[in-house]
């Protein structure tokens, strides 16, 4: 199961729960379905509305995929909620890629500027796994980009 986070910094965990709140609402949808629906262990959505806490990474990606909502709207980052979907698809490890190339700059590179382990990217990389929002939003900051261009979800940088 994914670990929730309680706080990241530049994310308010009552507005994100407001809104997650609001939108499960508006779809008419029980809590459960929208979980079954994102394919989420219902824990999960139930923990984000009932006590403000911020699922994993790739749990936001689905959720705001299932409720049709950009990531930085979803985690009260921003008041718009659309966003314009990426054709095709892509995912947090082609973006890093192409971004790496576009800045001229290594893993390790971008590494050193970060706050996690000098390493971690590369291993994101390697195992193909994705970073907390926390480190996904430091990541989104030294490319100037948003959450969902990142992720693969739109093509528009910011």
């Amino acid at each position: 199961m994914p670990k929730l986070n309680k706080k990241i910094d530049g994310c308010d965990p009552q507005k994100f729960s407001e809104r997650l709140k609001t939108m499960v609402a508006e779809t008419g949808l029980s809590q459960r379905k929208i979980s079954v629906k994102s394919q989420l262990n219902p824990y999960i959505i139930s923990k984000a509305i009932r006590n403000a806490e911020i699922p994993s990474m790739r749990s936001l990606i689905k959720i705001a995929d299932t409720l049709k909502c950009s990531l930085s709207y979803l985690i009260g980052e921003s008041d718009v909620r659309e966003y314009e979907k990426a054709d095709p698809p892509s995912n947090f490890h082609e973006r890093i890629q192409t971004l790496t190339k576009e800045f001229n700059v290594k893993y390790s590179e971008v590494s050193r500027d970060m706050p996690f382990a000098h390493n971690a990217l590369y291993e994101w990389m390697r195992t193909e796994t994705i970073p907390s929002l926390g480190y996904m939003k430091e990541l989104t900051a030294y490319f100037n980009v948003s959450l969902d261009y990142i992720t693969g979800r739109s093509d528009v940088r910011k």
